[in-house]
């Protein structure tokens, strides 16, 4: 269950396990309004996974936080070894992409430039791509060449003066080119 807060308060014997057992089937109670009140079957099997965004963690109420076990799952900690170094090749082109050679007080916003340039996006990419068993060099040059049809025009124009263009050129005229 993810983005349901409207009826988790609906559900909490359910939460709670509260079930009454009728013919050897357990069967719970859901709240729907003061008046309607039916049981449902509840399978024995049945488990229930609710997905919370972090940022919304402070929204809940404690007592509905406290009926779960709690885990948090990151892109990074669901990466092997080989993906983290694919992952964060990509960053560094990233980063170095934005670093001009000629002026170092030429600021380059990167989050303007290449809004899908976020760990989230750039983890997601490399674990979707990853059945595809390639090098890691090769990896992290398609994994770029799908990143840089999302860019501005300006984050290509950066490419030109920046570290990138001086340590790895071929794949910086190679961006370039995927983007025109």
């Amino acid at each position: 269950m993810q983005d349901l807060e409207s009826i988790y308060a609906s559900l909490y014997d359910l939460f709670n396990q509260n079930f009454t057992v009728v013919s050897r089937r357990k069967n719970c109670r859901v709240a729907l309004g003061s008046t309607n009140n039916p049981m449902c079957y509840v399978h024995d099997d049945f488990r229930c996974i609710v997905i919370i965004d972090e940022k919304d963690l402070k929204k809940l109420d404690p007592p509905f936080l406290n009926r779960f076990e709690k885990q948090k799952i990151t892109i990074d900690s669901m990466m092997s070894p080989e993906q983290k170094d694919v992952f964060n090749n990509i960053k560094d082109i990233f980063r170095d992409a934005t670093r001009s050679t000629t002026d170092k007080q030429f600021g380059v916003c990167l989050e303007k430039m290449a809004p899908c340039a976020t760990d989230d996006a750039i983890g997601s990419l490399v674990m979707y791509k990853w059945e595809e068993l390639k090098s890691v060099q090769q990896m992290t040059e398609e994994i770029m060449f799908e990143m840089i049809k999302c860019v501005s025009m300006d984050f290509i124009l950066a490419i030109e003066n920046s570290q990138l263009k001086d340590t790895k050129m071929a794949l910086a005229n190679n961006l370039t080119e995927e983007y025109f």
